[in-house]
């Protein structure tokens, strides 16, 4: 991917990242557009790395509880419809102009 992909990439992640808002840290989405940018980048790879969402989803848990500590973070399966959304939207990255 070139830049411009890449970051709109990690636009469309951090949208996710918003709207599954894991950490019920964005109360009025539209004003809180930063909210995950501390952990944006270690999502981005987790998820260039997974093809599971059982993998990718114990990942962002561990992103998320290193970040805000594991109280806080939740339950592993908090993130099963994040990690499923993510990788769909990757796979629909990664078409390319061959299959619209």
């Amino acid at each position: 991917m070139t830049s411009n992909e890449d970051i709109a990439f990690q636009e469309r992640v951090r949208r996710l990242l918003i709207k599954h808002d894991p950490l019920f840290a964005c109360v009025c989405p539209p004003e809180q557009h930063g909210e995950y940018d501390l952990e944006l980048p270690r999502v981005v790879l987790a998820l260039n790395q997974s093809s599971d969402y059982k993998v990718l989803r114990r990942e962002l848990r561990r992103i998320f509880s290193e970040s805000v500590g594991v109280f806080e973070a939740g339950t592993v399966f908090r993130y099963s419809r994040l990690a499923r959304e993510l990788l769909v939207m990757k796979k629909s990255a990664f078409r390319g102009p061959a299959w619209t």
